[in-house]
């Protein structure tokens, strides 16, 4: 099957029919992760200080993100992300969603252009796979914890896309994912005991 992530940080994971494993992405925050929350929080906070200079057009992330992490102003939002870890910076992704969902324009792109990139790590690392399964598990906070983010990663798989979006919860797939290796009915169960 194929399975996408995104939390803190995402990659892609495909199986083929013979057990092997075909991850994409995780790269980690500096060189990649799209459409995780740090990815979503870094490009919120560089689009809303691009407007604070004059050089972007308006959004209102910057006051989202200034008073969400407690900056006294936009000016001093710099230095309140750059101190944080990925996880903590990635907490304020919820503020880009609402953003987007309250119809930030900025945001909304934001959010567009990173589901691209997150759908392009669907699609290879199914074609490695040799995967043409119709459907694709996605879990952590930021897939799971909005819908609107989920039909941005649905529309940027397209229309004729063959997979098809199905969020899973995390202590479920964790139990079954169980079950078959106790089981041994799963083909990787030797690898994950």
């Amino acid at each position: 099957g194929v399975a996408a992530w995104a939390g803190t940080g995402s990659f892609a994971l495909a199986c083929s029919a013979s057990g092997e494993l075909f991850r994409t992405g995780g790269r980690g925050h500096l060189l990649g992760d799209p459409l995780s929350g740090h990815a979503l929080v870094r490009g919120a906070a560089r689009a809303a200080l691009r407007a604070y200079d004059g050089v972007a057009a308006p959004t209102s992330l910057g006051d989202r993100l200034v008073e969400a992490t407690g900056a006294a102003r936009l000016s001093n939002l710099p230095a309140s992300l750059q101190r944080l870890a990925p996880a903590e910076l990635a907490r304020f992704a919820p503020q880009v969603v609402a953003a987007a969902t309250d119809g930030d324009t900025v945001a909304q792109t934001l959010i567009r252009d990173e589901a691209e990139r997150l759908a392009e790590l669907i699609r290879s690392a199914a074609v490695r796979a040799d995967q043409s399964a119709t459907t694709c598990r996605v879990g952590g906070g930021v897939l799971t914890g909005s819908a609107l983010v989920r039909d941005a990663l649905s529309d940027a798989l397209g229309a004729t896309e063959s997979l098809r979006l199905v969020a899973c919860d995390g202590a479920r797939a964790a139990a079954q994912l169980a079950r078959w290796v106790h089981d041994g009915t799963m083909p990787m169960a030797g690898w994950v005991r």
